[in-house]
């Protein structure tokens, strides 16, 4: 027992004689600890930025009690061996079905989500909703969302039951009581009185499900269309939850053959349709199906950011490990006495190590505390959510990595050095091996590859980017006003309404246009299965729809290439049906001519195509062109367009607005133009092309640094030398050419392999986009030309400096 309390007091002792030692070392070497410090802070920045954004991004939707055993059902269809349909959605019937015929479902819940606004009225004010949700009673049960006011179990039991968030409740009630008031909610397939049953916590940003408004599912019954349509439209957001033991795969086989039993296949054994269960965990970043619930994250992003932070990383530690080694040679002597005086090889490589971890947890720290008084202001700059996580353990952990890294960042200059012989020092026959030089080269070409990577991914992702912000969306993007249409049309005098409205502000001299449609660029579309009518052997093609009124095609100005657009003069119109050219493709026509004329099977219906308009990109200019089939149906809209001239906006606006209130006095005007929404698309896209472009700005300006130290190291290394070519006539023209000797292998190696790997991973990610620019001459020269400049301006600071240096002085021993 005292030989152990002895030990440990003797390692107490010795840890603060480290300490202390290591101390002394980094306040002697001034210019070495600044260097490091200032580069170790500054990567540290950047990781802790990443490491706060990307924890942020992976812990999606894990607060819920039982997230790791949440599924949600996808509903999938194979045709002829392509996936013609991936939804997010189910049938009606899916979820109880699980829950009631097998074992492995502890519950369930769904939501129907109309994809279309709502209105909200109370008294005499009305509001616009854009996503009202119904929802399962089960719902506080599936997941873990904070009832602030309210019984979980009951709130959403009953037909005709609402809970709103804190904000919603704010919003439409002020600071009374919300609980038992009533507000009328009408969208487009009815109206309905609902009671406030509950209040909830506001939306939590770290969940896929953006809930404002729920709606008891109950609430359906009352309008029979959802029942009469129960496994013809797969518009029910499904969730699951499994017991802990069950075989997922095995299960999702299984559950399957609910389809078989009520959708029997009556078209072939080219069409298999199947469940897909998604983990809850894995939607935000994996998951880009059709009916989502909302704008999802991107794992590809998330896993470039992290190879990011690594580069970042990877530079600083590289700068540190030349630096280390390089300091070593002045350190010699040093080392020689303390061998001299009997310090073992060991001891001296612990003291090395404690410098390590001295000044990577100093480094650590300022960087930490920079993030934290800086942290509001980055986010508004980079319009990112970042927040400092509470989770001690995450900490713990990054901070052990610093440690772990520091370890093995100073490990090989600390046996290096340890390895001097003591005789050889204190002779003055010390010199460093050569392999040394070799490793610093390789180390810099490191540096060279992952700066000149970082710049070429930059120039790579703008490139691309702005390619698909200047690409022409195929429709008349500009001076195009939407508005969100009136809920209630069911009214008799609906139709006539609609007409008027168009018929009054068409009259204002700076509006040109007037239409309506269930859906309109950037908003999502239905979808469904259409055959043509003399091919038997076909399996169907599922196509996107899209209910349109009159003069849709000339407001957004697409082109009808062939036959003719949709007409007030013919009353057999709404039986006929037009397509775009994708869909020409799609269903096997071999041009449009042959489209135009041939009749089409969908849903029962056999309807006649009218004509053929030009692609345009309705989703995203980052997909393929959609087959679209166009119907005429006036009636049935989300969407009213109108075209207008924004140069007198507010006028015009004043006018759109008083023609609206006298016909639909009781729904709010809420409107949005149509190149907002693409402008919207592409917010992600810009974002992390910004955190890119600043990250490489740092990751040069790190690069830079460790330039500037080695230099400064070697050349002190070389004074005598430098000072007998000063002596015998040398210019400042031969300095440049003896130190840029030392990295022009490196650098044009580390290039040279920078270049190849931006070539071969920048195509694969230009694969991914069917429209895109390709790889440019330029997007190789830009970053060897920063590096370039980068080295050769710290070689003319460092030349000008040592060309005022007497030579006298640098031949002077100590």
């Amino acid at each position: 027992m005292k030989r152990t309390v002895k030990l440990l007091l003797q390692a107490q002792i010795y840890m603060k004689y480290n300490l202390r030692m290591a101390i002394r070392m980094l306040s002697k070497n001034k210019l070495f600890s600044f260097i490091n410090l200032f580069g170790l802070t500054a990567g540290f920045f950047a990781a802790i930025l990443i490491s706060q954004y990307v924890k942020f991004e992976l812990g999606f939707d894990k607060f819920h009690t039982n997230y790791q055993n949440t599924y949600r059902v996808s509903f999938k269809r194979i045709e002829n061996n392509q996936e013609t349909l991936h939804s997010a959605t189910t049938f009606l019937p899916v979820g109880n079905l699980l829950y009631e015929e097998y074992s492995e479902v502890s519950d369930q819940c769904r939501f129907y989500y109309p994809f279309t606004h709502g209105v909200i009225n109370i008294d005499t004010k009305s509001y616009f909703e854009e996503k009202p949700v119904f929802a399962d009673e089960s719902f506080f049960r599936v997941f873990s969302f904070e009832l602030l006011e309210g019984d979980k179990e009951r709130a959403l039991s009953e037909p005709n039951a609402v809970v709103l968030s804190e904000d919603l409740a704010d919003k439409y009630f002020g600071r009374s009581n919300p609980i038992g008031k009533i507000l009328k909610f009408t969208f487009e397939d009815g109206s309905a009185e609902l009671t406030v049953k509950g209040i909830m916590a506001n939306p939590r940003r770290d969940s896929h499900l953006k809930l404002d408004m729920l709606i008891s599912f109950r609430t359906l019954d009352q309008w029979p269309i959802f029942q009469n349509n129960s496994w013809s439209l797969p518009f029910y957001h499904t969730y699951i939850q499994l017991n802990p033991d069950t075989d997922v795969q095995a299960f999702e086989a299984s559950a399957s053959a609910l389809l078989t039993k009520y959708r029997p296949n009556d078209e072939g054994d080219g069409l298999r349709e199947f469940f897909v269960f998604q983990p809850l965990k894995d939607i935000h970043l994996d998951s880009n199906l059709q009916f989502e619930l909302g704008l999802n994250g991107d794992r590809q992003a998330i896993n470039f950011m992290v190879l990011v932070a690594i580069l970042i990383l990877l530079i600083v530690y590289l700068n540190y490990i030349n630096f280390t080694t390089a300091i070593s040679a002045t350190r010699a002597k040093e080392i020689g006495v303390h061998r001299v005086m009997g310090s073992s090889r060991t001891q001296l490589i612990l003291r090395f190590l404690t410098e390590s971890v001295v000044l990577n947890v100093c480094s650590f720290f300022l960087a930490l505390l920079m993030v934290v008084f800086s942290l509001d202001m980055i986010s508004q700059f980079t319009e990112t959510y970042f927040e400092i996580s509470k989770d001690i353990g995450f900490w713990l952990t990054l901070l052990g990595i610093v440690i772990i890294g520091a370890i093995f960042a100073n490990l090989y200059p600390a046996i290096m050095s340890s390895g001097f012989q003591p005789i050889k020092i204190l002779r003055g026959q010390f010199s460093l091996n050569t392999k040394d030089g070799l490793l610093r080269k390789t180390l810099i070409g490191a540096q060279f590859a992952i700066t000149v990577a970082m710049i070429g991914g930059v120039v790579l992702i703008s490139e691309q980017t702005n390619f698909l912000l200047g690409k022409d969306p195929g429709f008349a993007s500009e001076q195009l006003m939407v508005i969100n249409a009136p809920r209630n049309m069911q009214a008799a005098n609906f139709q006539l309404s609609i007409e008027g409205l168009g018929e009054g502000i068409t009259d204002h001299s700076d509006i040109y246009a007037f239409t309506t449609s269930g859906s309109v660029p950037g908003k999502v579309m239905g979808s469904g299965t259409i055959r043509r009518a003399k091919d038997e052997t076909s399996e169907g093609t599922a196509l996107q729809f899209n209910l349109i009124g009159y003069d849709f095609f000339s407001t957004y100005g697409l082109k009808v290439l062939e036959g003719r657009a949709f007409s007030r003069s013919f009353q057999s119109d709404n039986t006929k049906v037009m397509i775009n050219e994708a869909a020409v493709d799609a269903l096997g026509y071999s041009d449009n001519l042959q489209a135009v004329g041939s009749k089409i099977l969908t849903a029962g219906r056999e309807l006649e195509i009218l004509g053929v308009v030009s692609n345009y990109h309705h989703s995203s200019l980052k997909i393929n062109f959609e087959p679209i089939v166009f119907v005429l149906s006036p009636n049935r809209l989300v969407y009213m367009t109108i075209q207008l001239n924004t140069n007198q906006l507010p006028r015009t606006l004043k006018v759109i607005e008083t023609e609206m209130k006298q016909r639909f006095p009781d729904h709010p005007f809420e409107y949005f133009f149509l190149d907002e929404v693409f402008d919207r698309e592409f917010k992600t896209e810009l974002r992390y092309a910004a955190l890119l472009k600043n990250f490489s700005f740092l990751a040069v300006i790190l690069a830079s640094l460790g330039l500037l130290g080695l230099s400064t190291f070697l050349i002190s290394q070389r004074s005598k030398e430098i000072g007998i070519r000063k002596l015998l006539g040398a210019t400042p023209k031969n300095f440049v050419g003896l130190m840029g000797s030392f990295f022009l292998k490196p650098m044009m190696f580390g290039s040279l392999i920078a270049c190849i790997l931006l070539y071969y991973y920048g195509n694969e990610w230009l694969a991914t986009f069917p429209f895109r620019v390709g790889m440019k001459w330029y997007m190789f020269i830009i970053p060897l030309s920063i590096v370039m400049a980068m080295t050769v301006f710290t070689l003319i600071q460092l030349v000008v400096k040592t060309s005022r240096i007497e030579p006298t002085k640098m031949l002077r021993d100590e």
